[in-house]
């Protein structure tokens, strides 16, 4: 099923062995927004935890810390807006290598 089913959009991720994303991804929960711009963001973050990485054409995921919380920046370049909303796990999925 799909997270996006559910009410609340709460998804539990599990990693693999081996996997690129550093070990405290799998330790912390985190939340994950959809933004227009990620740049903001990233040079306003305590510490930049992973990528930014492009997934795709205009689509690019990055996981910082602010405030000591882990947040999962999702970008899609599409629309130029700054307006941050909150992301469906569907909009999260990292393809792998």
């Amino acid at each position: 099923e799909s997270v996006d089913e559910y009410d609340y959009k709460i998804e539990y991720l599990k990693f693999e062995e081996g996997t690129r994303f550093p070990e405290l991804l799998s330790k912390q929960p985190h939340v994950a927004y959809k933004v227009d711009d990620a740049e903001p963001y990233l040079a306003e973050a305590d510490r930049v935890v992973f990528g930014p990485e492009a997934l795709g054409e205009n689509v690019r995921l990055a996981f910082i810390v602010k405030d000591d919380a882990i947040i999962e920046l999702y970008e899609g370049t599409r629309r130029r807006s700054r307006r941050i909303r909150p992301v469906s796990a569907a909009d999260t999925r990292v393809p792998r290598p």
